[in-house]
């Protein structure tokens, strides 16, 4: 298998920090994880903010400024899912698909001086080169080089290549397939603004009271992330992991959000027409999927809590194998988790998206032991969603909305910044600590250091776009 260490077309050399291998410390997820540090030092504290829709002028100007007010640095993000339509190596065309159809790469749109900050040197040089970022998981998927090119389609349908100039951890590309600069993104057509992060600040408190003092309503309007956040049980895969472990596909538009997943994917992954035997719920839901399903309702019906779903309302508004966008999707329509068959819609008229959940939490919590991850925490909430994430998530402590487990939930410590240092290779950082403190969701805390926790997010990553 190939080694997906950190490489970079300009030298043909490695990064001088330690090589990223494959591991097997998640076997179940196949993830991609360092055996040291990645270029730049992964330590550098961020605090993101964002909305449930695409950020205004008005947020950004609000945010921006906060972060000015204490001397941080503040950096636009954007997200899309951008359309394949060819790979290349060399003078080897290794997949060309059909007029109109297209293979979804879930790309995370970053400043130049972002990636500086929090992956160093010589991953900033890759984009300002106008090069892209594979992340490993992606490059798994297509046994990816360093100098294969990538030809993506813009907002108005024209082909742009772009060569990939590093492959880089999993965990840096966040379980998405690519990263390119902004001015790319840009280029490309790419103008929704996903949320800004923050650097560079020194007490993370002073931030949280000048984003306050700008009207930035934490925890209500605005959701807050941070780099050093508790594991979230509610928390999704991103789409790199997703085609990792179920499989890339091709798709083209078939008219408004509907999309048609190729005929092949679909005879070889959807379990067509499958009936429970425990809660008689039937669907037609990704082969790898159906198992861990049945195992829930089974838990379901045998814990006196099979009244609680509403079958005849599941089966005919629920079901699981859909193929159409993600609602949230924007132009750069991303195929929604229902086009993998990897999530379950179930007491849909109760729990529809955007409004409070009222779906039993012994069911929530039943459904995350078998592997799923629950959209009453996502942001807009969707109670009704259940994704499959392929991992037990009810003995994982933290501070839900909705649905909190039943397990403590840990402390968390604030990292703070004291010095920095910047090479020709990589960012390097130490840091300190404040004392731990209990995480709260209360926004207007009033602990020394206060740690907001936001609604949870829809994808692995806290930069994917929601899952539905």
């Amino acid at each position: 298998m190939r080694d997906y260490g950190v490489r970079v077309s300009r030298t043909g050399r490695l990064a001088t920090a330690a090589a990223v291998v494959l591991a097997s410390t998640a076997p179940m997820l196949n993830r991609v994880s360092a055996a040291g540090d990645l270029p730049g030092g992964l330590g550098t504290p961020v605090v993101t903010v964002s909305r449930s829709v695409s950020l205004g002028s008005a947020d950004l100007s609000r945010i921006s400024a906060a972060a000015r007010d204490v001397g941080a640095v503040p950096h636009v993000i954007r997200h899309a899912t951008l359309a394949m339509t060819a790979y290349i190596r060399g003078d080897r065309v290794l997949m060309q698909q059909p007029k109109g159809w297209r293979v979804p790469m879930s790309t995370r749109i970053l400043p130049v001086e972002f990636v500086r900050a929090t992956g160093g040197e010589d991953m900033a040089a890759v984009l300002a080169a106008g090069q892209v970022i594979m992340g490993g998981n992606s490059a798994r998927i297509r046994d990816a080089e360093v100098g294969d090119v990538v030809s993506l389609r813009d907002s108005r349908n024209r082909v742009r290549r772009f060569a990939v100039g590093m492959i880089v951890s999993n965990d840096f590309a966040d379980g998405e397939d690519l990263i390119m600069s902004s001015v790319d993104g840009l280029s490309l057509g790419v103008t929704s603004v996903s949320r800004v992060s923050i650097t560079g600040f020194g007490k993370v408190s002073d931030l949280y009271a000048a984003l306050r003092r700008r009207k930035v309503d934490l925890g209500a309007t605005y959701r807050l992330r941070t780099s050093w956040d508790l594991p979230d049980p509610d928390q999704t895969l991103g789409v790199a992991t997703t085609k990792l472990l179920l499989g890339e596909f091709a798709f083209r538009p078939s008219g408004s959000s509907a999309i048609h997943v190729e005929d092949s994917w679909r005879a070889s992954n959807i379990n067509w027409f499958r009936r429970y035997s425990a809660v008689p719920l039937r669907n037609n839901c990704h082969k790898k999927v159906v198992d861990a399903i049945e195992g829930a309702l089974r838990d379901v019906a045998k814990a006196g809590l099979a009244g609680k779903i509403d079958v005849a309302n599941s089966n005919r508004y629920g079901g699981c194998f859909v193929g159409r966008y993600n609602r949230l999707a924007g132009i750069f329509g991303a195929p929604s988790r229902h086009a993998y068959g990897m999530a379950i819609d179930m007491n849909t008229l109760e729990n529809a998206q955007w409004k409070t959940p009222v779906m039993d939490c012994d069911v929530v919590r039943i459904f995350r032991k078998w592997g799923f991850a629950w959209g009453g925490n996502f942001w807009p909430t969707d109670g009704m969603h259940f994704e499959w994430v392929g991992e037990r998530r009810d003995q994982i402590g933290f501070p839900s909305r909705y649905c909190p487990n039943k397990v403590p939930v840990p402390t968390t410590t604030v990292p703070v910044p004291t010095t920095s240092t910047t090479t020709s290779t990589s960012t390097t950082s130490t840091s300190t600590t404040v004392p731990s403190v209990t995480t709260t969701t209360d926004p207007s805390a009033t602990t020394t250091v206060p740690v907001i926790v936001p609604l949870a997010s829809s994808t692995t990553s806290t930069l994917s776009p929601p899952s539905t």
